[in-house]
């Protein structure tokens, strides 16, 4: 086993789909600059926002740091996590930041890790699937949706 795996709960994927990536086009009316984060990959990490509970929108703030995939830090934001509970649904947003709208393509792979208030995204290129694998286990890249379904 891999030296450099870190427990499941600590790490999830974000395949990034055409939808993710459609507030980049600048006719866009999205009012909401962010993406999906798919319950199968990230109830665990954000366990503590999903609520079955009758408020409609749990909100959390979180300290998060982008970096590429050579480990090089390309921004700390400031960034909410929502939790929609008319939809169960999980995103992340507040994204509306040009050097990371610049690196979201469709495809592209998003290796988030969560320490409290603090999460670390790696930016990967699409086709990066083997190597998040050999690094963190297929276990992490088996709950990425397919490509029709993400």
């Amino acid at each position: 086993m891999n030296r450099f795996v870190i427990g499941m709960d600590g790490l999830a994927v974000k395949r990034l789909t055409a939808n993710d990536c459609a507030f980049k086009d600048p006719k866009s009316k999205s009012h909401q600059i962010g993406f999906n984060l798919p319950h199968k990959s990230f109830k665990k990490m954000f366990h503590d926002l999903i609520s079955d509970d009758s408020t409609q929108v749990v909100v959390q703030n979180f300290v998060v740091k982008w970096f590429d995939s050579d480990g090089q830090e390309i921004v700390e934001l400031l960034q909410a996590v929502k939790f929609y509970h008319s939809k169960r649904e999980l995103r992340m947003v507040d994204l509306n930041n040009a050097i990371l709208k610049e690196m979201f393509d469709v495809g592209s792979l998003l290796l988030f890790m969560r320490d409290g208030i603090d999460i670390s995204v790696t930016i990967f290129h699409a086709g990066s699937e083997n190597n998040l694998a050999e690094i963190h286990g297929a276990d992490l890249i088996a709950k990425i949706p397919n490509r029709k379904s993400s």
